[in-house]
C-alpha cells in the first residue's frame, strides 16, 4: 500500500511541507464521509499537469459509489472536470458532472486545499454516484 508520501513523491512535484499538509488533511476524510454519506477523495496534479492521482479515500459505511480502492490510481482530466477545474483556477466546483474510474456517472463538488502561500497543492472531492438520477431523466424527457 502506497502512502500519500509516496505517491506524491513518484507522480507530483509536491515538496515535504506541501505533502504533509495533505497528510493532515486526510486524517480528517473519514469524518467527512460519514458527516456527507459519499465517498471522498484527496487528489492532487500529477507532473504531466493535466491529470491527477487519487492519494487517499474514505467511503461511507452505508454505500460506496466504488467496489474497490482507487488510491494510486490516475484521474483523468476528461473524466473529472471538476477536479482539474478546481487545481487549475483554485475555485470550488459545485456538482460537476463526470465519470469515475469505475465508469459510473458522478457528480463531483471539489474544494481545493491550499499551502500557506496559497497556492492549489490538492483537491478535496466529494463524490456522488448519480446513475438513478440519469435514469430518472431519461424516462422524463430531459
Amino acid at each position: 500500500m502506497n502512502t500519500i508520501k509516496q505517491l506524491c513523491q513518484q507522480y507530483t512535484t509536491l515538496g515535504d511541507s506541501d505533502i504533509e499538509i495533505l497528510e493532515k488533511v486526510a486524517l480528517q476524510l473519514s469524518f467527512i464521509t460519514e458527516l456527507t454519506g459519499n465517498d471522498i477523495f484527496i487528489d492532487a496534479l500529477t507532473k504531466n499537469q493535466k491529470d491527477s492521482i487519487v492519494l487517499a479515500w474514505a467511503r461511507p459505511k452505508e454505500k460506496s459509489a466504488y467496489s474497490a480502492s482507487v488510491v494510486g490510481e490516475l484521474a483523468y482530466s476528461t473524466n473529472e472536470p471538476a477536479v482539474y477545474r478546481t487545481i487549475k483556477t483554485g475555485e470550488i466546483s459545485r456538482d460537476i458532472r463526470g465519470i469515475s474510474q469505475e465508469g459510473v456517472p458522478i457528480a463531483q463538488t471539489v474544494v481545493p486545499i491550499k499551502n500557506p502561500c496559497q497556492k492549489v497543492i490538492g483537491v478535496l472531492i466529494m463524490e456522488r454516484d448519480i446513475s438513478k438520477e440519469l435514469q430518472q431523466e431519461e424516462r422524463v424527457g430531459f
